[in-house]
């Protein structure tokens, strides 16, 4: 998973880990499960979840799960060699329970959950009842899991899907994004009740500091 660290950028998650670590949910317990989405496809969310786990795992005693929840774009399974192995999509149809699809990353307090086989994650569709049983195990095993999911505006899912999670991450390609589209998004947020952690400028110019986070 070396190929999807950033070099030079690791103090800038670092902060936002941080940040995060500081950050609870409504009834002032920790984040447990929030997600990283963006406006479009190929913003970098995959890349911008595989650095903050990794920042966030630089705690010790913490268990940090990465989660593939893109089966539009499974690009961290694929980036990892796990495109075709049981994950996500198989628990969610019943193909297997969430302990036999955990797979152990690098480091030894981080795991990976891959997005399942193609067929399983074909066969999911855009409904989230399922989803909640599953959402409810994750913080039986880690402390926090990260889910890399598809772009808001993409799929019917994203959206019901970050109601039931903790909180979400919304990442923005500097020069790309659209200042209209990101607004339409965070009401689309704010509409479904989910709480918007904050927004990663993503790829900016040299010339500006690569990588920026503000919360809103």
């Amino acid at each position: 998973g070396t190929a999807l660290i950033q070099d030079g950028l690791g103090d800038h998650y670092r902060m936002l880990a941080e940040r995060l670590r500081r950050m609870t949910r409504n009834s002032g317990e920790p984040l447990r499960v929030i997600g990283i989405t963006s406006s479009t496809p190929r913003e970098g969310v995959t890349t911008v979840a595989a650095n903050l786990t990794s920042a966030l795992a630089t705690e010790e005693q913490k268990r940090i799960a990465l989660v593939d929840a893109n089966f539009t774009r499974p690009g961290l399974s694929t980036a990892l060699g796990l495109a075709e192995r049981n994950g996500l999509a198989d628990v969610l149809v019943g193909g297997c329970d969430l302990e036999e699809v955990i797979q152990e990353g690098d480091d030894s307090n981080v795991s990976v959950i891959p997005a399942g086989t193609s067929i399983a994650r074909e066969r999911c569709g855009f409904d989230t009842a399922n989803w909640e049983p599953v959402l409810e195990q994750l913080p039986r095993h880690f402390d926090l899991a990260v889910l890399d999911l598809p772009a808001a505006t993409t799929t019917s899912l994203c959206l019901p899907l970050t109601a039931l999670i903790d909180g979400v991450i919304l990442v923005l390609e500097a020069e790309r994004a659209r200042t209209r589209v990101a607004y339409r998004i965070k009401k689309s947020f704010l509409e479904m009740d989910a709480e918007l952690l904050g927004v990663v400028f993503n790829k900016r110019p040299n010339h500006i500091p690569n990588w920026l986070y503000r919360r809103l």
